[in-house]
């Protein structure tokens, strides 16, 4: 058993998608993989789907952000900023294409490096 390289992405829509959702998850995970450079089975993708009601905007009743999409990164090492950056842009770009959202609703977030605080099956990434 190969312990995955991690990418591990989280991926959140608020609201309704204008696009069939069967296969969304699989077409995702392709595009991530392309982002990454990442072998067969090694960037993982979790969709999840937020009721536009669910999501809120402090001080007004018809948040700007409710139609968002908020991507999480989770990689083994953060590269350098100039990386993330490029990095972003293209995620962005193809969460936006996938899901028919303008690029400016797609925000991704990366998360600490999974080195040391992730473990697979029981294995620590080290």
């Amino acid at each position: 058993n190969q312990i995955p390289r991690v990418p591990l992405i989280e991926i959140e829509i608020i609201g309704e998608l204008t696009v069939p959702q069967a296969g969304l998850a699989r077409n995702l995970a392709d595009a991530m993989a392309t982002v990454f450079g990442s072998d067969i089975a090694q960037t993982w993708v979790r969709l999840r789907m937020t009721p536009a009601d669910h999501y809120a905007e402090n001080g007004t009743e018809t948040p700007l952000g409710a139609s968002a999409i908020f991507v999480k990164v989770t990689k083994r090492h953060l590269p350098d900023l100039t990386t993330l950056g490029i990095e972003a842009d293209r995620i962005s770009e193809k969460v936006s294409e996938l899901c028919h959202r303008p690029k400016e609703l797609v925000h991704v977030i990366y998360e600490p490096p999974g080195n040391g605080r992730i473990a697979f099956g029981g294995k620590l990434l080290k």
